[in-house]
């Protein structure tokens, strides 16, 4: 919940940004996951765990990567004024690939997040499943059959540090929040890119004269004094009156006196 939240919040903040805003954010947010990825495999002693642990790690680590360029690429052509010519249809892919590759990273993350913490228990708890199966899942299987049948299933031997499972728990969490915010990011610039923005959508004027707003559908306008019609009756706008007074239908004969006695009223 607090994840739909957080991509709730960001997409009605991040409309208001204009463009270059936004790919500095992503470049900003994918720059941090690089260095906490780079961290964790300089850290973690992987070759103690599983080795689904480590694969999964690569996956985000790779993907992370991809993206990262794109949104590099992406600022590099907005800021060379290519994104609205030469560039244009590769920037909307470039979004469009970059948003898919966010969505497979995220659910990268929630799985390696389980196999981690699988694995580190396993390796830290060698004598686990001691009492079912009289088995041991350690690389330290000669620490663990002399100290199994004594400790029981909560022999502990840290071969994982807390300060490791600290650096990876945290990594995940910022990916998870990260990645929540990069689907919006690269939605909100796909969207840009394809209507050659490079701020916020505008209301726009009809060449006609009426206004439009920005998915193109036509928006009335009412002046002070303008009569309009609300459920079946008429009301004279007035911006400064919080119930508008009924108006009786005004019949063509008596247009010129009705008016009349309308602007006398409000006058």
């Amino acid at each position: 919940m607090c994840l739909c939240c957080v991509s709730i919040c960001g997409s009605f903040c991040f409309n208001a940004v204009f463009s270059k805003t936004l790919e500095i954010w992503l470049i900003t947010l994918n720059s941090i996951a690089f260095v906490l990825l780079i961290l964790c495999l300089a850290i973690i002693k992987w070759s103690l765990l599983p080795n689904a642990n480590l694969a999964f790690f690569l996956i985000m680590f790779f993907l992370n990567l991809i993206y990262l360029i794109f949104s590099i690429l992406l600022r590099v052509w907005r800021a060379k004024n290519l994104i609205k010519t030469l560039r244009k249809n590769a920037g909307v892919s470039l979004a469009i690939w970059g948003l898919v590759l966010v969505i497979i990273n995220f659910i990268a993350c929630l799985i390696e997040e389980i196999v981690f913490y699988i694995g580190v228990y396993r390796v830290n708890y060698p004598c686990w499943d001691y009492e079912e199966e009289q088995r041991y899942y350690t690389p330290y299987r000669r620490v663990a059959s002399y100290s199994c049948a004594i400790e029981g299933s909560s022999y502990y031997v840290e071969v994982i540090t807390v300060g490791q499972e600290l650096i990876g728990y945290f990594t995940f969490s910022y990916m998870e929040v990260a990645l929540i915010l990069n689907m919006v990011l690269f939605s909100i610039l796909r969207n840009r890119i394809r209507m050659e923005l490079d701020g916020p959508p505008q209301p726009t004027m009809h060449p006609q004269g009426a206004v439009v707003d920005q998915f193109g559908r036509a928006v009335v306008v009412v002046q002070p004094g303008d009569v309009v019609m609300m459920g079946g009756n008429q009301y004279q706008y007035n911006p400064y009156i919080q119930n508008q007074q009924n108006i009786p239908p005004v019949r063509p004969q008596e247009a010129g006196s009705n008016d009349f006695q309308i602007q006398d009223k409000f006058s």
